[in-house]
């Protein structure tokens, strides 16, 4: 063999070898490229994500803080309506034990033959106003409660409503 030959073959071996080491440093560096473009992107993608559900935890932040305003101011309201209930509740209570007061006395200036009688009726009013009383307390607790729950209801499905559905209007 010819030592020229061999000295060729070994020249054309690393020339072709520098020549792919130079191809993949390049192909190398264009793949790099791409990959810190392709990092940039997601990292644009998440922060976009990530300010958008900002901005809807925002809405539904605001939307839920009016939902609890309304309710609040719907609580006063429910409440200064009970209390003038219970205002008037409270004239029709006394009257009603102004009326028994006055079957009492009239008890006193009726015959021995008719206070048996009468006793029984003026016992039997007394309960009916008492019973009265407390049917009209029991009605005032009821009333409380279905105006509180109605109230908390409505906020909860308006909620609801919106954080199920973002985009909704409040009403």
């Amino acid at each position: 063999m010819n030592p020229m030959l061999i000295f060729l073959g070994i020249v054309a071996i690393a020339a072709s070898s520098a020549s792919w080491q130079i191809s993949a440093r390049l192909t190398g560096a264009d793949w790099q490229k791409k990959w810190d473009a392709h990092i940039i992107d997601d990292l644009a993608a998440t922060v976009k994500v990530q300010a958008d559900q900002k901005a809807i935890q925002d809405g539904n932040d605001f939307f839920l803080a009016k939902v609890s305003e309304h309710g609040q101011i719907a609580i006063d309201v429910a409440r200064a309506d009970a209390d003038a209930s219970d205002k008037r509740s409270s004239v029709l209570q006394r009257a009603s034990d102004d009326a028994y007061a006055r079957l009492v006395a009239s008890q006193s200036r009726l015959s021995a033959c008719a206070t048996d009688a009468s006793k029984a009726a003026t016992k039997a009013a007394g309960m009916y106003a008492e019973l009265f009383k407390l049917a009209d307390d029991a009605a005032g607790i009821m009333a409380r409660t279905a105006d509180q729950a109605i109230i908390r209801g409505t906020a909860c499905e308006s909620s609801y409503n919106q954080i199920s559905n973002p985009n909704k209007e409040m009403k």
